[in-house]
């Protein structure tokens, strides 16, 4: 920590790790219920049966993943080890969700969403614990942690605003020919692709 103020440079550098966070919360908050429900048949209760649970187990591994990272050692610090590795899996568990296997039951689609959605929330909380633990540790002053808390934010929303523009302007509506974008597998596949390459 330091109580000199930080450079232009680390606070961008910060910032700009949370919009891969933000745009993989878009792509799910704002696409799996209609996914799940109009394109592939899961009623809406069991898709917010298993996200409700998900958000259960995400209550136990968020101070699970933060009281190991606070004990984790390493040549790269505490942090960056886990920041590092998430999106592997992150990337995994988003494709996972968005291709689900084909003919499967009702349960059986259900409890993929459901084990896939509960591995989305852990691999995001590998990268969001860590990531916000570093911006407390990164100066002992009040001011400047509060500045780098900004940057992450403006990224944050920034990346929210990003995907929202790209999704609605460019994709649904040039994909799908005489179909709704939206209504095309094909154009949702294509997002969870893209958004493992962010």
């Amino acid at each position: 920590m330091t109580k000199d103020n930080l450079p232009l440079k680390t606070k961008l550098a910060f910032g700009i790790g949370s919009t891969g966070e933000a745009a993989t919360n878009w792509v799910f908050s704002g696409l799996v219920f209609f996914y799940y429900n109009q394109i592939i048949g899961l009623p809406g209760t069991l898709t917010g049966i298993g996200v409700f649970i998900a958000m259960m187990f995400d209550a136990i591994s968020d101070p699970l993943v933060g009281s190991i990272s606070d004990r984790f050692k390493s040549k790269y610090g505490r942090r960056h080890p886990f920041m590092f590795f998430a999106p592997i899996p992150t990337s995994i568990a988003l494709i996972c969700i968005f291709y689900p296997p084909a003919a499967m039951s009702t349960f059986g689609l259900f409890t993929w969403f459901l084990f896939s959605t509960i591995f989305l929330r852990l691999s995001i909380t590998m990268f969001t614990v860590p990531h916000l633990a570093l911006g407390a540790e990164l100066s002992d002053d009040y001011i400047e942690r509060s500045k780098v808390m900004s940057f992450n934010n403006i990224f944050n929303y920034g990346g929210w605003v990003i995907m929202h523009i790209f999704v609605w302007i460019i994709i649904f509506p040039n994909y799908g020919g005489d179909k709704v974008g939206q209504l095309v597998r094909e154009s949702i596949y294509l997002l969870s692709l893209l958004r493992s390459y962010w």
